[in-house]
């Protein structure tokens, strides 16, 4: 069936993906393209960008329309911004792009999938089938051959989509599950897309559940897709939860497998008590020179890299810090890095009647009219700021200005009286309530306004000098162009208008240096220290321009007069250094160079000194070089420090000048010039941020001794995620004290206490130490010194022989494992299938949990059924004569007819679930003309009729185990699954009995059953194994130990056959049951004994496997049994059976004394130590002498010999003489009460739990 549907989708054919780009990277200039992207059949299309696509803002943009001739607008991209290329997605089979790029200067380009959305089947109408198919296929590892169609890419698209749009929890849970699993073999750029949005999704599921760590099963599936991608695709700069989750699986994972993984888990806490400074400091002379320092830094091993500057840090203004991934400084560290600032509005100066609360985030306009105006209390001239207003009233009125302006000089203000609209006679760019975008002589409307309850965000870029407006998510509008330093601004015109700031952030590079910190991804990073602030600059055109015409980014000009005339670019040069290409774009006299401000406004320019122009007939003031013409890129390079000019003509060095770059007045400056002389001429900048070799704008090499303190930073490197690596990387820090003290002490010493059990055992000693002391958890986790006697650890002799500080060091770790876990227990699913256990994570929890405190599950657990429980309850009349009378015949009640347990099975089925969830029992019940039967004591009196039918063969269900049968073994009074119970009507009756094991666990009321260890690890889907044997058939355990190890017991080939006589079967009395076909007939011989052994203990370990089922079913009716999980079998067991019950007066009565006497001294010390056990010690008792786990009137069959110590000697230096085969205790006459307890004690806490295999059965 599996085959034909592969086969039919294979036929079928789902439609395949586009992928569609510029036609270069980076792409040409003076494109205009249209083009058309069609996938024919597709019901619609979804668009995912590359993180790469970068054009010039608002003048090159990427535009898709629904109809040819550029008709029908859909969606429009531009800009560097990663975040503003969103997916998006539209009806239908076919879009229409166009994109144009400006005359000069390229960017990277674009980048899409286009990803169709297959046509209406019958697998897209009822998509359950297909889902229930690839679970199922996905689960196989390795996926068969004829399967392999699923881990195709082109299966991963669909699937993808359908974890977007599927309108059921279920169906995306099932993609984002399907997902994980087909995807660990695939690699490519399609996947990392997936994997961003995914990214991007888990942080929003995430925030929305984290602070009160609801349990959201979508944020489950998708944390644990991407823990599983990130080793693959190196996912980096997670957030900390995930970063943390991350390494908590691999905890996880360590503790499960005891592989490598353990050694950095156990890493983690050792690294607590290493003496030593692995951070360093980096600093400069104070005050600094100005010389620029160029450095690598390298901690091999760590995730990232903090570094934190000095708060005396600061700099000269033309100066600045660089750090970057590459040695070049193209890709910076604080490029993309946003922090949030406490920013807000400067209270003084202000316009009139402006007023200010909530410190200084929100600005009301009090009363009176005309303007009145608030500034920010920064400005900026580099980074990205970002700022998210409220609009909380806007006043009813239209007069409404929001923008920024240009950065008033030397810490003077504009008039806070005057508006900010394009008749402001300073540079301003503004938003105005309407909808209009002004800015100084010019305005632009048609554009969505803003109003009361709006969100909007004002997103600063100063490096590519752009202002974009956003309301809500929704770009509105884009400037370019803005000024070199610019200062937030709001401009009120009417009563009762208020606005608040919701957030502030900015890159790392809009701060002042002293509150710089940034993190490094990865272990390394090269900085540049100082260098020039100018050397980031981008270039435009200044607004102002007579007789030309500028492009939308204002990086070309156009000529619209015929008479000479200059044109200068924005950029006010005082220091430093600045490189300016230009493409000559057309013919005609051209000039390009420097000239100062003065001059410009002066209009004197030609003919002074501090005027360089080289023309392009080979003039640089009237001196020879070399000419250019069209399509020539002309560069212009200008530096303060070594005051020279320089000119290059395609990256060729032409000329050097030597000027004096002198400026007297502080409002002076010098600005690049172009001279034009014929209408329609262009010329256009080109920002490719490549320059010349020799052209090094970042470097300083004045050697000036300044004023400023200069800088010091402090380096830490953070090695987060779990690696081998970091652990060699940390220990180069440590002192070789240290390092010999982890290789040669802690590691090969906490790793065997792992290995060989002891961690376990001492959570189970923590678990009853906490609550016999009443000592909370979190008082535990934070105690500095642990402080427990070797009389506490009696019982657990591995643990006495360890020293405290061995104690407080397992404590230190497990209690800290412990509380993370508890951390981020909601990011768990710990749901279990039993076929797909192999390869889901709870494969490794079902491991680790033996490491958990059982208070925390218990807590887990009561929350859930807290949350669930209800009042109600149904009531069931019981005939209870019909029971007693069934019971004295002898019968067995198989359909549930007659005994108790039938009968209330018979009325539960028809109940709904819900009503079973009462946390006081699970119904009430009334005796047939008897009444109702109200009080608890009824309830818990038929709950122990109920176990003595269930432990008695009036039912099916249970039998008594070999161990019990034979009175061998531990366990001997343990009942177990019946394995010829098969019957539906048997299925009922384990229903009913994991209804009842459902309800003891809800409600505290547990059952008096005696059950072996096996059946709750096949409720829990543990492993089980050879050794589970010894609970409840010893002598088959002691006969596969006979047919494994034939030589020990003198057994060859020769006599083979005179020790063991058997078939391939397995007889329940009368029935006997084939291990494979024709079994009956097989004979066992020496050559295929291993192979039937085998046979034999997987039948054995793996009886009635349909009844465990039913258990299961029953008990998910009651209980959300998922939470289950976490229990080890032990503890599950402890939860549903009353195990230590031991009646010491049951036991007086049935001890017989042998040559000795009750009245004897010893004996009545004995007495008197027994009955001052705790009632964990009793019970250990009953084990130690009879190895049954309670002792209660109506299941104890057997009579206990005390007799005389035979052997002779020092009294108090004998210990008690067991022989649990016939009850028989031989007890030396101890001369003191505190002797006789001391030594039973001791007794019991070295009692062996194993029989010997020398046993005669």
């Amino acid at each position: 069936m599996l085959r034909c549907l592969i086969y039919a989708e294979k036929q079928r054919g789902l439609l395949a993906p586009l992928t569609v780009e510029s036609p270069s990277h980076p792409y040409d200039t003076n494109m205009n393209l249209d083009q058309e992207i069609r996938i024919p059949g597709a019901k619609k299309l979804f668009f995912v960008f590359d993180p790469q696509c970068k054009t010039k803002n608002y003048g090159e943009p990427l535009t898709f329309y629904m109809s040819p001739g550029r008709v029908d607008e859909i969606r429009s991209f531009s800009g560097g911004d990663k975040r503003l290329w969103t997916p998006f997605e539209v009806e239908g089979e076919v879009v229409y792009l166009h994109f144009q790029s400006a005359k000069s200067g390229s960017l990277w380009g674009y980048k899409f999938d286009v990803i169709p959305e297959n046509p209406v089947s019958l697998v897209t109408e009822n998509p359950w089938p297909a889902m229930w198919l690839l679970n199922k296929i996905s689960s196989m590892n390795p996926v068969p051959m004829e399967f392999m169609e699923i881990t195709h890419p082109r299966f991963v698209q669909p699937i993808f989509l359908h974890s977007l749009s599927a309108n059921t929890l279920e169906l995306k849970l099932d993609s984002i599950r399907i997902l994980n699993k087909i995807i660990r073999d695939q690699k490519g750029p399609l996947l990392k897309n997936i994997l961003k949005i995914l990214v991007a999704q888990a942080n929003e599921l995430h925030n929305a559940v984290s602070s009160k760590k609801v349990e959201n099963s979508l944020m489950q599936a998708t944390a644990r897709l991407l823990e599983d991608a990130s080793h693959k695709f190196q996912l980096t700069g997670e957030e900390p939860w995930f970063m943390e989750f991350c390494e908590l699986v691999s905890d996880i994972k360590g503790l499960s497998e005891k592989d490598g993984l353990l050694e950095t888990f156990l890493f983690e806490s050792f690294k607590k008590s290493v003496t030593c400074n692995i951070g360093r400091t980096y600093e400069s002379k104070h005050p600094y020179i100005r010389q620029t320092t160029k450095e690598f830094i390298q901690i091999p091993g760590a995730s990232f890299i903090s570094i934190v500057f000095n708060s005396n840090s600061s700099f000269d203004p033309r100066d600045t810090v660089i750090f970057s991934y590459d040695e070049y400084g193209k890709k910076l560290v604080e490029e993309n890095k946003f922090e949030t600032t406490t920013t807000r509005w400067r209270k003084e100066p202000c316009g009139k009647k402006v007023s200010f609360s909530e410190g200084t985030s929100k600005v009301t306009r009090v009363k009176g009219s005309g303007w009145g105006n608030a500034i920010w209390s920064e400005n900026y001239s580099e980074g990205t700021v970002s700022i998210k207003f409220k609009i909380e009233s806007d006043g009813d009125s239209e007069y409404w200005y929001i923008g920024v302006y240009r950065t008033a000089k030397d810490a003077e203000y504009y008039d806070l009286n005057e508006y900010i609209g394009c008749y402001c006679p300073h540079d301003v760019w503004s938003w105005k309530r309407t909808g209009e975008f002004h800015k100084k002589g010019w305005f632009k409307d048609g554009f969505e306004g803003f109003k009361e309850g709006d969100e909007i965000t004002m997103f600063i870029d100063m490096s590519l000098r752009e202002l974009t407006f956003f309301n809500g998510t929704l770009e509105v509008f884009k400037f370019t162009g803005i000024a070199s330093s610019v200062t937030p601004v709001v401009s009120f015109g009417a009563l009762n208008q208020v606005i608040t700031v919701l957030s502030v952030e900015r890159t790392s590079g809009s701060k002042p240096l002293s509150e710089r910190n940034l993190d490094i991804i990865g272990d390394s990073v090269y900085y540049w220290i100082p260098v020039h602030k100018t050397a980031s600059i981008k270039h435009a055109w200044d607004s102002n321009q007579k007789g030309a015409a500028l492009n939308a980014d204002k990086t070309t000009v156009t000529k619209s007069t015929s008479d000479k005339s200059y044109h200068e670019t924005e950029a006010e040069m005082r220091h430093g250094k600045y490189y300016i290409e230009v493409s000559v774009e057309s013919k005609g006299s051209v000039g390009v160079g420097f000239t100062k401000k003065s001059l410009i406004n002066a209009n004197t320019i030609e003919g002074n000194e501090q005027t360089i122009i080289y023309y392009n007939n080979g003039k640089i003031n009237n001196a020879d070089s070399v000419s250019y013409d069209q399509n020539d890129i002309i560069g212009s390079y200008i530096d303060f420090d070594k005051n020279e000019i320089a000119f290059y003509k395609n990256d060729e060095l032409l000329n050097t000048v030597q000027v004096a770059l002198n400026i007297e007045d502080s409002e002076d400056c010098f600005k690049f010039i172009a001279a034009l002389s014929e209408q329609n001429q262009n010329l256009s900048i080109c920002n490719t941020g490549k320059y010349p070799a020799g052209v090094d704008l970042m470097r300083i090499d004045s050697e000036e001794e300044t004023e400023f303190w200069g800088y010091q930073f402090s380096l830490t490197p953070n090695f987060k995620g779990r690696n081998t690596k970091f652990i060699d990387s940390y220990l180069s820090f440590a002192s070789a004290v240290d390092r010999e003290n982890w290789r040669e002490n802690y590691k090969p010493t906490y790793s065997k206490f792992f290995k060989d059990g002891i961690a376990q055992q001492f959570i189970e000693f923590m678990d009853g130490y906490l609550d016999a002391n009443s000592i909370s958890f979190d008082s535990m986790l934070s105690n500095t010194s642990l402080s427990i006697s070797p009389e506490e650890l009696i019982y657990y002799p591995d643990l006495q022989k360890l020293s405290k500080a061995k104690l407080f060091n397992l404590k230190e770790i497990l209690f800290s494992f412990c509380s993370r876990f508890q951390n981020y227990f909601y990011l768990f699913d710990l749901h279990t299938e039993a076929d797909e256990l192999e390869n889901s994570l709870m494969k490794f929890i079902k491991k680790a949990k033996y490491y958990l405190l059982s208070r925390f599950k218990k807590d887990k657990l009561k929350n859930h059924l807290d949350e669930s429980k209800t009042f109600c309850r149904i009531e069931i009349t019981i005939d209870k004569a019909k029971a007693q009378k069934i019971k004295a015949k002898g019968d067995s009640d198989h359909f549930a007819t007659s005994s108790m347990f039938g009968q209330i099975s018979r009325a539960l089925e028809a109940a709904p679930n819900k009503t079973l969830w009462n946390y006081q029992k699970m119904f009430n019940f009334a005796y047939k003309l008897e009444g109702i039967q109200e009080f608890d004591s009824m309830y818990n009196e038929l709950l122990t009729e109920l176990s003595k039918e269930l432990q008695s063969l009036l039912l099916p269900l249970l039998i008594p185990s070999q161990n019990n049968v034979l009175n061998v073994g531990n366990g001997r009074d343990n009942w177990m699954i019946n394995p010829t119970s098969t019957l539906p009507a048997h299925m009922h009756l384990f229903a009913t009995l994991g209804k009842f094991f459902g309800s003891t666990i809800r409600t505290g009321k547990r059952l008096r059953l005696s059950l072996p260890i096996i059946l709750f690890k096949h409720l829990l889907y543990e492993n089980v194994t050879t050794e589970d044997l010894r609970d409840f058939d010893f002598p088959l355990y002691k006969f596969l130990h006979k047919l494994r190890n034939l030589e020990a017991y003198g057994i060859t080939s020769e006599n083979f056959g005179q020790h063991i006589s058997e078939k391939f079967i397995v007889k329940y009395g009368e029935e006997i049951v084939e291990l494979f076909e024709d079994g009956a007939n097989i004979d066992v011989t020496f050559e295929n004994v291993g192979y039937y052994a085998d046979l034999l203990e997987k039948h054995k370990l793996f009886e009635n496997p349909k009844a465990y089922d039913s258990i299961r079913k029953g008990m998910a009716a009651v209980i959300p049994i998922d939470k289950l999980n976490l229990f080890t079998a032990a503890q599950l067991r402890e939860l549903i059976c009353l195990n230590q019950e031991v009646k010491l007066e049951v036991l007086e009565e049935n001890t017989v004394y042998e040559n000795c006497l009750r009245t004897d001294p010893h004996i009545e010390n004995f007495w008197g130590a027994i009955k001052s056990l705790k009632d964990n010690e009793r019970a250990k008792f009953i084990d130690y002498i009879a190895r049954r786990s309670k002792l209660v009137e109506w299941d104890w069959p057997l009579k206990f010999t005390i007799a005389k110590h035979s052997k002779s000697g020092a009294v108090n230096a004998l210990v008690p003489i067991i022989n649990n085969v016939i009850f028989r205790l031989e007890l030396p006459a101890y001369t003191s009460p505190e002797i006789m307890k001391e030594k039973i004690v001791f007794a019991i806490s070295h009692n062996s739990k194993f029989d010997s295999l020398d046993i005669n059965i």
